[in-house]
């Protein structure tokens, strides 16, 4: 059962019109259609209302879930009936804007009828309403380009960003009209913990001597990536004199399949990982202490010390050429910050 809430409160912060939103039942979650219809992830956010008010704020927000243990928002610009509500967690909700063709009156017309409009563009340069950025007109109201293997009326309903076209009514990836169910390249399903970079090379991350550290917060780093071979190896490099790096969480998604083996290192061992190295003091390995992981019991923790010394944690995955790949993890330095501090992470 769903419940009607109205934020009046939104008029004396927006320029916007007020609107309703849906707020569903406690225990669901939003699984977007892809990863990168994923706004934002706000932390220390006390109410619904609040996260709401966010979401509408965000002219390209039209869904939000939120979380009331870990008092986290995330802002998503598909529409409910483009994803998935997931029943998950038992303390989050999922709201969407309600959205009605009354709300499209002016489009087409003068961009002088839209300029505070939340759901029409003002194009000045054609001056006319016209839809927002990732929506296509249907005849009736804007609504969410579509992905790989969805239906299309022509070209503009397919997400054009991503490389897409409408091929015999349906988005299919420019020069693969004759193969739009294989490709996972554009369609993803499984949502990172924080908002995704683009790998434009092998390092994914580099730090060196950093200055602040936000232990025992931990920092949230996620990529996403296409596969150029039949495997991948995704390594970390640390080392570390005065304190030491602690590691958890490690994800690499393709679609909705976990390819990494014991990433939360909660078998309180090393299984499916490689470590090896050479260290003058201490070496890395996995601690037992829910108050110090991310997530669960045991975390990593490498203190590797010395002069041109090392660890390397590495594992390797199976791949399918082409397609995309989500990778995670939760990082934060522990003993900062003196000496010489050195984190790597890679994939190659």
């Amino acid at each position: 059962m769903k419940l009607i809430v109205f934020l009046q409160l939104i008029v004396t912060i927006c320029a916007f019109a007020p609107v309703h939103f849906q707020i569903s039942s406690i225990g669901n979650q939003f699984q977007a259609a892809n990863m990168i219809e994923l706004l934002a992830v706000i932390s220390n956010i006390q109410t619904t209302i609040r996260c709401a008010n966010l979401c509408y704020q965000n002219s390209l927000c039209r869904t939000f879930d939120y979380d009331f243990n870990s008092r986290k928002c995330r802002l998503f610009e598909g529409s409910i009936d483009t994803g998935i509500i997931l029943s998950l967690r038992s303390t989050s909700v999922v709201g969407e804007i309600t959205v009605d063709q009354s709300s499209y009156s002016f489009y087409n017309t003068s961009s002088n009828n839209c300029v505070n409009s939340r759901f029409l563009k003002s194009n000045t340069t054609i001056g006319l309403c016209q839809c927002p950025m990732h929506t296509v007109w249907n005849g009736s109201k804007c609504i969410n380009q579509r992905y790989v293997g969805k239906r299309c009326a022509d070209h503009n309903w397919c997400r054009m960003d991503l490389n897409l076209s409408c091929a015999s009514l349906m988005c299919v990836v420019d020069g693969s009209s004759s193969s739009i169910t294989s490709s996972t390249t554009t369609l993803l399903t499984v949502i990172p913990p924080c908002p995704p970079q683009p790998i434009s090379n092998q390092t994914l991350l580099y730090l060196f001597n950093p200055t602040t550290s936000i232990y025992p917060a931990y920092n949230c780093y996620a990529y996403t990536w296409i596969a150029t071979g039949p495997s991948a190896t995704l390594s970390f490099f640390f080392r570390h004199d005065p304190g030491g790096w602690m590691i958890d969480d490690v994800n690499v998604y393709h679609g909705s399949t976990q390819m990494i083996i014991n990433g939360g290192f909660e078998t309180g061992s090393l299984t499916g990982w490689t470590r090896k190295g050479n260290c003058n003091l201490n070496i890395g390995q996995v601690y037992s202490g829910s108050t110090y992981a991310k997530s669960g019991n045991y975390y990593y923790y490498d203190p590797c010390a010395g002069m041109n010394m090392g660890d390397t944690l590495q594992q390797t995955f199976s791949t399918i050429m082409g397609d995309t790949y989500v990778i995670s993890y939760w990082l934060t330095n522990y003993g900062c910050c003196n000496a010489t501090t050195i984190a790597n992470i890679s994939l190659y």
